[in-house]
């Protein structure tokens, strides 16, 4: 059986389920495995780029995988690791992946915040340290998903929740959807919730939210 591993955050949990809807189910998905905090919490949350660092070895290097996947940003901006420490972190995990495994690599970028919500210039921030982290890709020659402009064609306010982050199950399909088109070339587009988006709304969508870096 082939092995996708897919490594990110809590917007990932969010899509891994719509995502195993459109990976072939002779596919085995391989999140996060279950961790346990300092105060017995049980997660499977890969957080900012420290902790991805710190589990490379074993969440990604050691596990067999046809397809390796992964993002960190959003708690790298919640947690203040400043872009010169992200960079170094990615280019840390970038160069293990590289040099210890010989599956395909792919980066899934940042998602944006929607803007209405965006009380604290955080998609400014995820611009940033998309665009650093593209950087690094680029340097080991490793694949960018552009989800960022996925979601920001997708219209945002259609694929967001009210907090300005987590998915709705628009945003989430629309992810899978891309995630596994970049990937294998497989094109399985549909419109999700019926909705119809004019180009009127994408232009304006792409002023207010920008490019993903």
């Amino acid at each position: 059986m082939e092995r996708f591993s897919i490594i990110g955050d809590d917007i990932a949990l969010g899509y891994l389920p719509y995502l195993r809807d459109v990976v072939p189910k002779s596919i085995e998905l391989q999140g996060v495995p279950p961790f346990k905090f300092q105060t017995g919490r049980l997660s499977m949350n890969g957080g900012s780029s420290h902790r991805i660092l710190v589990n490379v070895e074993k969440w990604l290097v050691e596990r067999p995988a046809n397809y390796i996947a992964w993002n960190c940003g959003h708690y790298d901006i919640k947690d203040r690791v400043s872009l010169a420490d992200y960079e170094l972190n990615l280019g840390k995990i970038a160069n293990r992946l590289r040099t210890g495994t010989r599956a395909p690599l792919f980066w899934i970028a940042s998602t944006p915040i929607r803007i209405d919500e965006d009380r604290a210039g955080m998609n400014t921030a995820v611009k940033e340290y998309n665009k650093v982290a593209r950087g690094i890709m680029e340097r080991f020659r490793i694949t960018v998903i552009d989800v960022y402009s996925t979601i920001v064609l997708g219209i945002p306010e259609y694929c967001l929740q009210n907090d300005g982050r987590h998915m709705m199950p628009r945003g989430n399909e629309l992810i899978a959807e891309k995630i596994w088109r970049d990937i294998t070339g497989e094109v399985r587009v549909k419109i999700p919730d019926g909705k119809q988006i004019g180009l009127s709304e994408c232009i304006e969508s792409q002023k207010r939210h920008g490019s993903g870096g």
